[in-house]
């Protein structure tokens, strides 16, 4: 089925099986030192063992603590990390794949609470929110940091990696002397692309010379800014070219910096898959060297289409890898279905690093948790019965089939998916329905056992099971408020589920929180005229920070009306009566409200369980309202418990 994305290809003296490589992404399993973890070896091998051809290893800093952004970033600023680094390298290759790692100086992103120095950057920086005013680097400076990217990529080498990738891209030290924007100098290293580039080209020259002619040497370069004034494509495919003279092996195409407009390096599910791919074909047509190309590259069927094309010789997977590391081994045995989609949901990204946090998958429970989440064969075959079948019950029964047992789902529904089957339905979200068809595909390769349309509400109706786990989700929070009864009004959910919205072009959503907001988005997509009113003074808090941002840019260009630090008076014939935070009173006129206040559990069946004594387990929103990602784990941990 794709035969172009699994053939092999040479750079320089490394031989790679196929054209999918894993690229660098934090995860903040270091210690809090830089060295490698145990569990970051486990992360690793585990992706090396399904079958990419190249595992690199995540940003890792080359001056301590001088370069360090967070806590828990690895290093290889000194020889005190090599023996960890030698493990990590050698766990890599027992999983079958070649080891590259990448190196990089944060320059003015730095985190001073960590370095307790000025940051170094090639302009100085004003101060900007968390980050101090940092310093102009001196001819001084960029020798040192010339010379430890020299040494860093020496120490990889030695410590049994198979290439090392210089990170060009990103906002970080090398792309803030070539960009515009943080370049701002007059001397050999600013002025035209040519200038902004000679840093860059410095420390690849010196590399080179340190590792040697043929040891297989990568540039990641952002080739557009994505920012008024930045780098453009333009000026990114000179660099590129500059690259490759100065000895570069391979460039790795991405995007995007701190200063962009909007997210491109780890784009959000509202953004198309393959987004970047035209600027690496842009590289790939003026070097001669291989390019990868990245960006929201989520399946093998886009992989192979990017090699058949010719756009670029290498696809990075970068996320897809996180939701499913044997990815590639499952594409080349004729079974993509069976690939664990990854939805783009940023939880890896927004919820986890950019917190400092150890990475998280919200499809992928056992992403960094390898160990923990290790599914054994169970010593009975003991039946099971899964009342609900949203994503903690087919997660659930997909796991205790794994094991051996039998497994029974009830779905009162017509079909499997519960909340997912809804949370498509708003705009950007339509990735969420190939998460559907993974869970309910499993559910049926695992010969589960699945009753549609059964709605169970008695003990009886289970009392023939060894084990019983509880999934009926969730149901929509009705608020209390006056005169309720005098205006149409529906929960998100009926709006959800409805094959027609009601009549009425004037709506107003109670609730600003995430079920508020891409309701809003759903009905003003639809043409409908929408009002979000919420008691708390901001919109979509619990959202994740990339998602946010694009639902209320789509509810602003809609002319969504969002109203906040409200109080509810009444609802009348009209429409909703409200009280803002300085008592004035106003009346919101609409055709209907529908409510989108938050959700509460669905514990029927359990209270009645509890009751007559049953040993049961509870998972998902029936236990308590939250996340796909909190459905996932709680459904693999069930599995795993019984």
């Amino acid at each position: 089925m794709f035969k172009n994305l699994f053939t092999p290809i040479e750079i320089n003296t490394m031989r790679l099986k196929n054209r999918i490589v894993m690229p660098a992404m934090l995860t903040c399993f270091a210690n809090p030192a830089g060295s490698v973890t145990d569990r970051m070896i486990r992360y690793y091998h585990e992706r090396a063992k399904g079958g990419a051809a190249l595992i690199t290893v995540e940003i890792t800093n080359i001056e301590v603590p001088q370069g360090d952004h967070y806590l828990r970033q690895l290093s290889i600023g000194s020889d005190d990390f090599s023996a960890g680094l030698s493990s990590l390298a050698d766990a890599i290759h027992s999983g079958g794949a070649k080891a590259s790692i990448q190196i990089c100086h944060l320059g003015r992103y730095a985190a001073p609470f960590i370095t307790g120095t000025d940051a170094l950057s090639p302009s100085p920086e004003p101060p900007s929110g968390y980050w101090p005013e940092s310093r102009e680097m001196e001819k001084e400076d960029i020798e040192e940091a010339v010379e430890k990217f020299a040494s860093a990529a020496v120490r990889a080498k030695e410590c049994g990696f198979d290439a090392v990738e210089i990170h060009g891209a990103h906002g970080y030290l090398i792309c803030q002397f070539l960009s515009p924007l943080t370049n701002r100098r007059e001397d050999d290293y600013g002025g035209d692309v040519y200038g902004r580039s000679r840093f860059m080209v410095e420390v690849i020259h010196a590399v080179r010379e340190a590792v040697g002619k043929e040891f297989p040497l990568f540039v990641r370069l952002s080739l557009d800014e994505f920012a008024e004034g930045g780098i453009t494509p333009y000026d990114g495919v000179i660099s590129a070219r500059l690259a490759e003279e100065a000895g570069a092996s391979l460039i790795h195409v991405s995007a995007g910096s701190q200063k962009s407009r909007k997210q491109m390096a780890t784009a959000p599910m509202s953004v198309k898959p393959g987004c970047l791919v035209h600027l690496a074909s842009a590289v790939k047509e003026r070097v001669g060297i291989p390019v990868i190309a990245v960006g929201r590259i989520n399946s093998p069927e886009i992989a192979e289409s990017i090699i058949l094309e010719g756009k670029a010789d290498i696809v990075a997977m970068g996320r897809a890898l996180i939701a499913d590391p044997y990815l590639p081994m499952k594409a080349e045995s004729g079974n993509p279905q069976g690939i664990r989609p990854c939805i783009a949901c940023n939880t890896c990204i927004d919820v986890s690093v950019m917190q400092g946090e150890p990475l998280r998958c919200a499809v992928n429970p056992a992403a960094g948790r390898e160990e923990e989440f290790l599914i054994k064969p169970c010593e009975d075959a003991m039946s099971v019965a899964v009342v609900g079948g949203g994503p903690a019950g087919m997660e659930a029964a997909r796991v205790a089939s794994l094991r051996g047992m039998n497994v029974t789902i009830f779905e009162r529904g017509q079909k499997l998916g519960g909340q997912l089957l809804l949370a498509s339905k708003p705009p950007f979200k339509r990735d969420i329905d190939r998460l559907t068809t993974y869970l309910a595909g499993e559910v049926e390769r695992e010969k589960v056992s699945v009753e549609l349309g059964k709605e169970v509400d008695s003990p009886d109706d289970l009392r023939s099971f060894d084990r019983v786990i509880i999934s009926t989700g969730a149901s929509c929070e009705i608020p209390e408020i006056k005169g309720i009864e005098r205006k149409r009004h529906y929960s998100a959910i009926e709006i959800f589920s409805a094959e027609d919205l009601p009549e009425g072009e004037d709506v107003i959503v109670i609730g600003g929180e995430t079920l508020g907001v891409e309701l809003a988005a759903y009905l003003s997509e639809r043409g409908k005229r929408v009002t979000v009113t919420r008691r708390g003074e901001k919109i979509g808090t619990k959202m994740t920070r990339s998602l946010r941002r694009v639902f209320l840019d789509f509810l602003r260009e809609k002319g969504v009306l969002l109203r906040t630090g409200l109080s509810y008076v009444e609802i009348n014939e009209e429409g909703l009566l409200i009280r803002d935070s300085s008592g004035k009173e106003e009346l919101l006129k609409a055709d209907y409200i529908v409510f989108a206040a938050g959700m509460k559990p669905e514990k029927g069946l359990a209270e009645k369980l509890e009751k007559e004594g049953f040993s049961f387990l509870q998972i998902g929103d029936c236990r308590e309202p939250r996340n796909i990602g909190s459905a996932i784990e709680e459904g693999f941990k069930a599995g795993l418990s019984i």
